[in-house]
């Protein structure tokens, strides 16, 4: 009987070589020419791999966030402590005055400050027991004052007891009445 099983060698030879795909990273037995498994061509570098920018997009966002929470921080302390630092001299001046005060903040070319000014002047006048500052917001001396008592708009009046203890402030004009109501509240 004769045996016609191919040798070692022959089986080697007829066997198609084992192929790891590049693409889909599947191996085979095959001599064909491209993967059965994903069609692509063997022996073919793969195309590079898609980026996923979800994550440095992510990272971005957070720094960010964090950038811009430290300045939010920063600002707000620097504004604490100028409030304080303004606060600290309006006290000083009351213990020795005694005497309620009034910071008005205008600047000459804003029509409502323009209107509001008499009616700030009469008061003077009417009360007299109580301190009238007022406060041009263009001129530089004012704007440590300004931004220690957060004036971001005008005209801003600023109410102060006896003691230098900020009672009250009110952003835009005021009727005389609300004026007088105020006042009134100052000298109790």
């Amino acid at each position: 009987m004769m045996d016609f099983s191919p040798t070692r060698k022959q089986r080697t030879m007829n066997t198609p070589a084992k192929q790891t795909c590049n693409f889909c990273k599947e191996s085979d037995f095959t001599d064909f020419s491209k993967c059965r498994f994903c069609g692509e061509k063997y022996g073919s570098a793969p195309p590079p791999a898609q980026k996923t920018y979800l994550t440095e997009k992510a990272i971005a966002v957070a720094l960010g966030a964090l950038v811009l929470i430290g300045i939010v921080y920063n600002v707000r302390a620097k504004s604490e402590e100028a409030r304080r630092k303004v606060i600290a001299i309006v006290k000083k001046d009351a213990s020795i005055t005694h005497r309620p005060r009034v910071f008005e903040f205008y600047a000459n070319w804003c029509g409502p400050c323009r209107s509001y000014g008499p009616l700030i002047e009469a008061a003077k006048s009417k009360y007299p027991g109580i301190d009238f500052i007022r406060y041009d917001v263009d001129n530089p001396k004012s704007h440590a004052i300004a931004r220690g008592l957060g004036v971001g708009a005008i005209p801003v009046t600023c109410f102060f007891d006896r003691d230098g203890a900020e009672v009250d402030q009110k952003v835009g004009t005021m009727s005389e009445d609300e004026l007088d109501v105020h006042l009134k509240g100052l000298l109790r």
